[in-house]
């Protein structure tokens, strides 16, 4: 018995010793395949990927919301050979993975695999490896992160749908919910619904963040955000708006509790322009109607909005954010013409209506105390309405300062300008103001000989470029040249050797520039732009370029405000750049001035000076006798003759005058209802008086007293308690 023991125990010892040396031989061929994979791509450096530490406090990006942020950037490819090389160490990786599954080596040989595809931007195959080595090893110390480089890879590869799939496996696993990694990835799911233009998964997914991280004041702030835009997206703008709210309301509270909000503004910025813009049609919509009680109220409830609005639209401008600075300031000047336009166009009482007064009777002592009430009711409503619109100057002038000086091109930024130009159009322009005049090509035009990106914007700085040279026409040419444009059409030279030149002329238009025609020559072939706009062009050297200019409309590209004309040139055969140029109003070049020529006294174009009356012979024109009446029209008389007029006896002195009679013969006077005197002390009937027409209350200016309800100007004041207009007033 003994002999068998120790046989089966020197068996079992063997066993162990071969098990130990197999395990050795298997570990030291792995680490050898290890070494092996790792030497095929020995040499090679690529460039490490950063990839953002998964921080809830790096989740509010910089880029504005409209380019949908991805925070993991596209890259760009590795070197073909770099890239077969590397592609050759992963799959020998993967390989010696396979060999060890299970192992230590094993674990290490897929993770490397892994790390490989990811380095040579392999998305798919690194994808595929990294959920492998998640499922194979998830007691790995590394297995968040292999999880999370998985959703990384198809979001790189701008595989959405994929890539939210993953993101929502982390989100929803118990391990990693209450994990930087499950907050971060139920947000990245969110950002890839967005980019699938899946607004309803979009919008829920953003809510279902802000109700299980709602601790995080900036990831919930921008969560709100976006779920607000997602709503709008869907056309629930009651729940947009009320997001929007909630967007400012997280920002107004986490900074009066001293948390650090920086990035946040360029959210709380739009939503809090929408949270006030949304009131803006309401206000605007406020007339000033009679009877005047509901004129009063309405004042009230304008004055009181205004500065809601103006509280609102100035705290956007502070937080700075260009975009919406531009569209606060010229909103805030929105306001101000509302007010002004209301007060121009505020109802004006029946009794001081124009065709009212105008139609009583000359003798009726009312109407020159209606006419004065009118004049001083609409003055007072201007002498509101001026400063308004100073006001609403500032602000539009204040949205195009921020919109150049931070590149802010907006339907806010250009409707600032448009106002500008329609209120004040001569300090809006930069250059002259051609109105209808037109202008040709002279020394006033710039000239380059250097291609620059945007050469024919308006916008576009020429401050260095030189002044094109001009010269006469040869006398050869004067009959050949634009018959249509009346005097001489300077020759522009661009004086360089280059093969192409570029000309620039800017002008302005105060008003409406109308129909214009633009006549051009050119030496050698042209391309013609207005305001960026290709207009016409050339290919051809013709035989001789002077003797056809060629015309084209160009109306349509002209606008209302600064404009330019640029001209690009290439060289003609005798290595000249000459250009001609005129832009030509409807109607042609007006006609110069003529000069004044003394004509003598008023009236010699006529046939010579005339007579005095006195001077007139009377055979010309008999001057009626002394105490000879002038002729009364009724009666017949020859010529020249004074015509008899019965003379009527004078009344005595306390005798009636006789009763008007019911007809009257022609060229007899019409007979007067004399109005009865005023007595002495007695007062002239007023409008709003006893016995005046309903609904006119006001005194016989008829002017609102708009001191005691507060003026326009003192928005920044405190509103006066509103009225309820009474019902049956309107």
């Amino acid at each position: 018995m003994a002999k068998d023991w120790y046989a089966k125990t020197e068996r079992e010892a063997n066993n162990r010793k071969v098990k130990e040396t197999l395990g050795r031989a298997k570990s030291l061929a792995g680490l050898t395949g290890l070494k092996a994979a790792e030497m095929k791509g020995a040499g090679i450096a690529i460039e490490e990927i950063e990839t953002p530490a998964i921080e809830p406090e790096l989740l509010v990006a910089e880029a504005e919301y409209e380019d949908f942020i991805v925070l993991y950037p596209p890259l760009p490819p590795i070197e073909a050979s770099a890239f077969a090389a590397k592609q050759a160490e992963a799959q020998a990786y993967e390989g010696n993975a396979t060999d060890h599954k299970g192992t230590e080596v094993g674990q290490m040989s897929l993770g490397k695999a892994a790390d490989t595809y990811y380095k040579i931007r392999d998305w798919d195959n690194a994808a595929r490896v990294y959920k492998e080595y998640v499922k194979t090893y998830p007691q790995a110390k590394d297995v968040k992160m292999a999880y999370g480089k998985a959703a990384e890879c198809y979001e790189r590869k701008e595989d959405w749908g994929s890539a939210a799939a993953v993101y929502m496996e982390i989100a929803e696993n118990p391990e990693y919910k209450a994990t930087p990694l499950g907050q971060e990835s139920l947000f990245r799911a969110a950002l890839m619904y967005e980019q699938l233009r899946d607004w309803t998964r979009a919008a829920n997914t953003f809510a279902r963040f802000t109700e299980e991280y709602p601790e995080e004041a900036r990831p919930r702030l921008e969560a709100t955000f976006r779920r607000a835009r997602a709503e709008e997206k869907l056309g629930r703008d009651g729940d947009a708006l009320a997001n929007h709210k909630e967007v400012v309301e997280i920002y107004k509270y986490s900074i009066s509790q001293g948390f650090d909000m920086a990035g946040t503004e360029k959210y709380v910025a739009e939503s809090e322009f929408k949270v006030t813009d949304a009131k803006f049609d309401d206000y605007e919509k406020i007339e000033f109607v009679m009877p005047q009680k509901v004129m009063e109220a309405n004042l009230q409830k304008k004055v009181k909005q205004s500065q809601e609005l103006i509280a609102g639209y100035t705290h956007v401008a502070e937080l700075g954010r260009p975009k919406w600075s531009v569209a606060a300031h010229c909103r805030m000047a929105d306001v101000y013409i509302s007010f002004r336009d209301a007060l121009r166009n505020a109802e004006i009482p029946d009794e001081l209506q124009p065709e009212y007064w105008e139609s009583l009777p000359g003798e009726d002592p009312r109407k020159p105390l209606l006419e004065e009430a009118y004049y001083e009711y609409t003055s007072g409503l201007e002498e509101q309405a001026e400063p308004l619109e100073e006001k609403a100057v500032l602000e539009y002038t204040e949205a195009v300062t921020v919109a150049e000086n931070e590149g802010v091109d907006s339907a806010w930024s250009r409707k600032a300008y448009d106002q500008l130009l329609l209120i004040r159009p001569y300090e809006v322009v930069k250059y002259e103001d051609i109105g209808i005049q037109g202008f040709k090509s002279d020394t006033s035009w710039l000239v380059s000989n250097v291609y620059e990106e945007g050469w024919q914007d308006v916008k576009y700085d020429d401050s260095t470029w030189g002044t094109a040279s001009t010269s006469s026409w040869r006398l050869k040419d004067q009959e050949k040249v634009m018959a249509q444009v009346p005097g001489d059409v300077g020759t522009i030279w661009g004086g360089t050797l280059d093969d192409t030149v570029y000309f620039r002329k800017s002008f302005s238009f105060t008003y409406d520039p109308g129909m214009y025609e633009a006549v051009i020559q050119a030496r050698g072939p042209y391309k013609l732009y207005v305001n960026g706009t290709l207009v016409g062009q050339t290919d051809a050297y013709a035989e001789d370029p002077w003797v056809k200019p060629d015309t084209y409309d160009v109306s349509a590209a002209l606008h209302l405000g600064d404009n330019v004309v640029c001209v690009e040139v290439t060289r003609a055969r005798d290595d000249s750049f000459g250009l001609r140029f005129a832009l030509v109003p409807e109607g042609g070049f007006p006609s110069p001035e003529p000069a004044f020529e003394e004509t003598g006294l008023p009236g010699e174009e006529f046939g010579g000076i005339q007579p005095e009356p006195g001077e007139m012979p009377a055979e010309e024109w008999p001057p009626p006798g002394e105490g000879e009446a002038l002729p009364v029209p009724g009666e017949e008389a020859e010529y020249g003759e004074p015509t008899p007029v019965e003379e009527v006896p004078p009344f005595e002195e306390g005798e009636p005058s006789p009763a008007p009679t019911e007809e009257a013969e022609f060229g007899e006077p019409m007979p007067v209802e004399e109005a009865p005197p005023s007595g002495e002390g007695e007062a002239l009937p007023v409008p709003g008086g006893e016995g005046a027409e309903e609904g006119y209350e006001s005194e016989a200016s008829g002017e609102i007293d708009f001191e005691s309800l507060g003026t326009p100007e003192e928005f920044g004041g405190e509103a006066q308690p509103e009225e309820e207009p009474l019902l049956e007033d309107f």
